[in-house]
C-alpha cells in the first residue's frame, strides 16, 4: 500500500515538471510575445492618442484624471481641460455668432435676433431685409455727387429761388495715409447723433434696435432731447433723416460723475420706433463671449462727425476709419487715468499725434462675415490719451446682460 502511494506522488511530480517545461519559456522568447508597451511616451502613433481622446472625452464625458491618462502630461492636460469645459472660449466654438456651452466638450450655436441658424448648425442667415449689422446697397460718393448735381439742375424754383433753403454738396475731404475718409451714404446706418433743446453739446449714439440707442452716460449732462437717424450730411436735408424724441434714459447704475469714464454707458428709449431701411439699420449686439472674441481680433472701425485738425472744424459728412486695438498702458496719457478692464484703447499705430477729435457715444464696430457687431462706445479722448492718436472706448462685453435687461423691462 505504501509502495503504491509513493509511486502516485512520483507520478504527480513528473507531471508538474513536464507542465513547467511546456508553459515557462525563456525570457527572450517571452518578451517577443508579451512585450509591455508604455502609453504614448514610447513614440506611439499620435492618432492612437487622438482616438483615445475622442473615445474618452468626446464620445463620452470624461473627468480631469481621464484626460490626464490620455496626455500623460500636466501642462497639455490643463490646456485641453480649459477648452474642454469651456468650448466657446476657443475660436467662439466655431460658431459664427452665439456660442453656448451645453455640457463638457460640447457647445451649441445660435444667432442674434434677426438671423436664423442655417443647416450646418454653425452659420447664420438674415431673416429680414434690414437685419441688424447689415449694410444694404451702400451708395458710393461718386454716384451721390452726380445724383445731387442732377437734383439741383432739375429743382424747380419759385421767384428765382430754390424750394429748399440751402443745398450743400458733400465735399470730399482729402484722404490721409492713415485711412480716414468720408463714409458713403448708408455705410454706417446705425449711427445717430443727438441734441438738446438749446442745441448745446454734441454727442453721438448707436442704434441697437428700432427703438433703442446706446451712448456714453456722460452725454446725459447735455440733457439730450432728440436723436437724428439716417443722417449723412449735417449741412443739408437729404430726405433720409428720421427724428425721434427721447422718451426715457437709463444710465448705468454704477456710473459716477467723479469717475465719469468708468461704466460710461446709457440707453435711450425713443418715443416711437424708427422705420428701418438702407439708411437706418441697427447694429448687432452679441453675447459676452462673442463680443470679447471679436474685440480680441484687434481691428474695428470708428465713425462719427469728427473735428478734423487740418480743417479746424467739424466735418459735415459722416466719417469712418479703420483702427486697431491698442494696449491701455501704451495709450493712456495722464498719470491719474488708470487702465480698466471695462475700457480699451484704439487708434492707428503708425501715427505719432492725433489728427482728428472724435465725439463721445460713437461706435467701435467689428465685422464678422459681412455682419457688423458693436464692441465699444467712445468715452474719452484727449482727457485720457493727451495728444496721442488714440481714443478710449467702453467695452460693452461686460454690459451685455444689463443692456438686455433694460430693453426687456427687467430693470
Amino acid at each position: 500500500m505504501a509502495h503504491r502511494g509513493f509511486a502516485l506522488v512520483l507520478g504527480l511530480l513528473g507531471s508538474l515538471l513536464l507542465a513547467e517545461c511546456a508553459v515557462f519559456i525563456n525570457q527572450q522568447k517571452a518578451s517577443s510575445v508579451l512585450r509591455r508597451y508604455r502609453r504614448y511616451n514610447s513614440g506611439y502613433l499620435e492618432e492612437v492618442r487622438q482616438g483615445n481622446l475622442e473615445r474618452e472625452c468626446i464620445e463620452e464625458i470624461c473627468d480631469f484624471e481621464e484626460a490626464r491618462e490620455v496626455f500623460e502630461d500636466d501642462a497639455q492636460t490643463v490646456v485641453f481641460w480649459k477648452t474642454y469645459i469651456d468650448v466657446c472660449s476657443l475660436e467662439n466654438g466655431n460658431c459664427e455668432q452665439i456660442c453656448r456651452n451645453v455640457q463638457r466638450g460640447r457647445a451649441a450655436c445660435s444667432c442674434v435676433d434677426g438671423y436664423n441658424l442655417l443647416d450646418d448648425q454653425k452659420t447664420c442667415g438674415p431673416s429680414g431685409a434690414f437685419s441688424c449689422g447689415t449694410i444694404t446697397l451702400p451708395e458710393p460718393i461718386t454716384s451721390r455727387l452726380s445724383e445731387d448735381q442732377s437734383n439741383i439742375n432739375n429743382t424747380k424754383t419759385h421767384q428765382g429761388k430754390l424750394n429748399i433753403a440751402q443745398v450743400v454738396l458733400p465735399r470730399r475731404i482729402p484722404t490721409r495715409d492713415w485711412g480716414q475718409f468720408n463714409s458713403w451714404k448708408g455705410q454706417v446706418p446705425w449711427q445717430v447723433y443727438m441734441f438738446s433743446f438749446d442745441r448745446k453739446g454734441f454727442c453721438e449714439g448707436v442704434l441697437i434696435s428700432d427703438k433703442w440707442v446706446i451712448t456714453a452716460a456722460h452725454c446725459l449732462e447735455y440733457k439730450p432731447h432728440t436723436i437724428v437717424a439716417g443722417e449723412y450730411d449735417t449741412s443739408a436735408f437729404e430726405h433720409s433723416e428720421q427724428l425721434r424724441q427721447i422718451l426715457r434714459v437709463f444710465q448705468h447704475p454704477s456710473y459716477n460723475k467723479t469717475r465719469k469714464y468708468e461704466n460710461d454707458l446709457a440707453l435711450l428709449e425713443l418715443s416711437t420706433p424708427l422705420v428701418l431701411n438702407k439708411y437706418v439699420t441697427p447694429i448687432c449686439i452679441g453675447n459676452r463671449v462673442l463680443t470679447k472674441y471679436l474685440l480680441e481680433q484687434g481691428r474695428g472701425t470708428q465713425s462719427g462727425w469728427w473735428t478734423l485738425d487740418y480743417l479746424e472744424k467739424i466735418s459735415t459728412t459722416l466719417q469712418r476709419a479703420d483702427i486697431q486695438y491698442v494696449d491701455q498702458v501704451n495709450c493712456l496719457q495722464k498719470n491719474d487715468t488708470q487702465p480698466s478692464p471695462n475700457t480699451f484703447c484704439a487708434g492707428h499705430p503708425t501715427f505719432v499725434r492725433k489728427v482728428y477729435h472724435g465725439n463721445s457715444g460713437a461706435p467701435f464696430a467689428t465685422e464678422r462675415n459681412n455682419t457688423w457687431f458693436l464692441t465699444g462706445i467712445a468715452t474719452c479722448g484727449e482727457e485720457c490719451t493727451g495728444d496721442k492718436p488714440y481714443e478710449t472706448f467702453t467695452s460693452i462685453a461686460n454690459y451685455i446682460a444689463w443692456i438686455h435687461n433694460v430693453i426687456r423691462g427687467e430693470l
